[in-house]
């Protein structure tokens, strides 16, 4: 069957913009009714699934034509790249035979070679490691299994090449929870494995065989029959890492593996909430649509049930929205190239499809959205002086007025969690008041208070973690008064800076933080409470140890590994940490109202007696 597309023109008409949000080029309209699209490696071609006669489709972007369509004998369920990218590899269930099939094409010239399984496997999927190690994975399977490349290269004519999935290849235990997805950087060590009944991630090492590590994320379990977590692997020539969404928690999360391959963190979360703005924006009826470059510059986050697609990026310190674009259609599939300068929008029911050149906007002039730049300002102003906003995106959500609610409780504002003139006023004065000072936050008063919470495993989550975790907790917006209490000291005499977010260095099972009170002030007191510690005795019972130093408190922790599959060690504790101004610190300590620096705070060992003559784990007072 030839196929052809309509003419490009369309796509290559400049953007316009409606309501202050960029809308894309004109659609192409295809004459077949693609399922699935992708940008092959290099990203000068895209990949279409036509159903329901799943042939596949390369589309030159730089021609705007077909290259070549290629009928395989299954249908398609997932997809991969060889390492060198001049295969792609699909694989999915051949009806008439009963079976799962994996099917190898050329992009250079669309030839097929197709390797048959003896039996049917339930939703596949695939992955290519190093040395282009293909590993298929089936639903609620505890292992991975290789097939042997050289397989493709078998065989007579088109006939499919039989393998049986009992004897051929090598497997890969999966010492977790049932597989429900895999997805890698092909070529690249690191697999990333979604599971069933379990909203959690694992990595592996494909070179070694061996569990780097797993995030559980938290929340109640989803419905088996739709994972909620769509990983996306990108490799930036440093370090491997995986955006994950999570639909059922509405949230976009980065994980990275360290360069060291010893271990395995979220790094940045974004509560995608802030979606909900637009009328059409429900998230929570389908799952996230995701897709990323290799630098995760360019970061397509939208939904079956909504036209906009937010464009985040990542920055060293956090998830940027960068653009938005409003489609003419609701996707059914998106990606982005590896370079990130070019987007691709499928509308399956329609057959339309939107080529999107400088997705994230930054080489386009665009015009401002005057409210949401306030809004930006005002964030990033809340964010230099301490308080929680969350990103610094111009969206107004459940951080921003929780951060604004705080600022004016501490400025004595009637507290309403909105931004009005009022706030904007007080805002710029005591910026303004901060920038001629040489303290920052809270410099008009004598102390400040602040909190954070130590979890060697499931830290470096992301800055808004332990402030959302305080931010939503009624204790917080007392948490001065608490201060004020254990310190005896007059009311108003302490700024509370919420929240601290500690500086992490990881290596192996060993961990070191530093809680950095904010500028302009010292160490004076503080309380620790330890709040989990597994196992409770035992040779590899978690430590814990903490001492005070000059601007905050360095802690070290040993959580060792015991296998993904007996869980791991664990210690988890909150820091309450009270500083003094600067100048006035060594008249506090004189007075005894704060403790000198440079001291042990606790050094612990498991939550049960003493072990190896260090006392358990509980709660101190310094």
């Amino acid at each position: 069957m030839t196929l052809a597309l309509c003419a490009l023109l369309a796509a290559m008409l400049p953007r316009t913009v409606q309501g202050g949000m960029l809308s894309t080029a004109l659609p192409v309209e295809l004459e077949i009714r693609a399922y699935h699209l992708e940008f092959t490696p290099d990203g000068n071609n895209l990949i279409l699934i036509e159903g329901p006669t799943d042939r596949v489709v390369l589309y030159d972007l730089a021609t705007a034509s077909i290259k070549f369509s290629t009928q395989v004998p299954h249908n398609v369920s997932d997809t991969t790249f060889s390492s060198g990218g001049d295969y792609v590899f699909l694989i999915g269930q051949d009806s008439k035979a009963g079976n799962t099939a994996v099917s190898r094409m050329s992009l250079e010239d669309g030839i097929v070679r197709t390797v048959a399984f003896d039996r049917q496997l339930d939703r596949p999927s695939i992955a290519v490691g190093p040395d282009d190690r293909l590993f298929v994975s089936r639903y609620l399977a505890g292992t991975l299994k290789q097939v042997p490349i050289e397989l493709f290269d078998t065989g007579l004519g088109d006939s499919p090449i039989p393998f049986d999935i009992d004897r051929g290849g090598n497997e890969l235990l999966i010492k977790a929870a049932p597989v429900a997805g895999i997805e890698s950087v092909p070529g690249e060590r690191i697999l990333f494995v979604s599971h069933a009944f379990e909203r959690a991630v694992t990595a592996i090492d494909m070179q070694t065989g061996g569990s780097i590590d797993q995030l559980k994320l938290d929340g109640k379990m989803v419905d088996e029959k739709e994972p909620a977590l769509h990983l996306v692997a990108t490799f930036s020539g440093q370090s491997d890492s995986v955006v994950i969404g999570d639909s059922s928690g509405e949230r976009l999360l980065i994980a990275d593996v360290d360069e060291a391959f010893s271990s395995f963190d979220i790094i940045q979360v974004v509560d995608l909430k802030a979606m909900h703005r637009a009328s059409d924006a429900v998230l929570r009826k389908s799952p996230l649509l995701i897709a990323a470059d290799a630098e995760q510059n360019a970061i397509l986050v939208g939904s079956e049930n909504s036209t906009e697609v937010l464009v985040y990026s990542r920055s060293t310190r956090s998830l940027e929205v960068q653009n938005t674009l409003l489609l003419p259609f609701r996707p059914s599939a998106l990606d982005v190239s590896p370079k990130g300068d070019t987007a691709a929008f499928l509308d399956a029911a329609s057959g339309r499809l939107i080529i999107q050149d400088d997705p994230t906007g930054r080489g386009v002039a665009q015009p401002v959205d005057q409210e949401m730049e306030r809004v930006r300002e005002v964030q990033r102003q809340l964010s230099e002086l301490g308080y929680p906003v969350g990103l610094v995106d111009g969206l107004y959500g459940t951080q921003t007025s929780t951060a604004i609610a705080l600022f004016q409780k501490q400025q004595g504002l009637k507290v309403t969690g909105t931004l009005d003139d009022e706030v904007l006023a007080t805002l710029d004065q005591v910026v303004a008041h901060q920038k001629g000072n040489t303290t920052t936050q809270g410099a008009n008063k004598d102390f400040v208070v602040v909190q954070a919470v130590i979890n060697p495993v499931l830290q470096p989550r992301n800055v808004g973690d332990p402030i959302g975790y305080c931010a939503g907790d009624e204790r917080c917006s007392s948490l001065a008064e608490v201060a004020e209490s254990f310190l005896k000291l007059p009311p108003g005499t302490v700024a509370a800076a919420l929240a601290a977010v500690p500086r992490v260095s990881r290596e192996g099972e060993e961990g070191r933080y530093t809680i950095e009170l904010p500028a302009g002030y010292q160490y004076c007191r503080s309380k620790i409470r330890t709040s989990s510690v597994v196992p409770a005795t035992g040779d590899r019972a978690s430590v814990m140890s903490a001492s005070s130093f000059q601007n905050g408190v360095h802690v070290y922790t040993w959580t060792p590994k015991r296998g993904i599959v007996e869980g791991r060690s664990w210690v988890e504790a909150d820091y309450t940490i009270y500083g003094v101004r600067d100048d006035l610190a060594e008249k506090r300590r004189i007075e005894g109202k704060c403790r000198p620096h440079g001291k042990q705070l606790i050094g612990c060992r498991g939550a049960r007696g003493t072990n190896k003559g260090q006392p358990s784990c509980g709660t101190v007072e310094d």
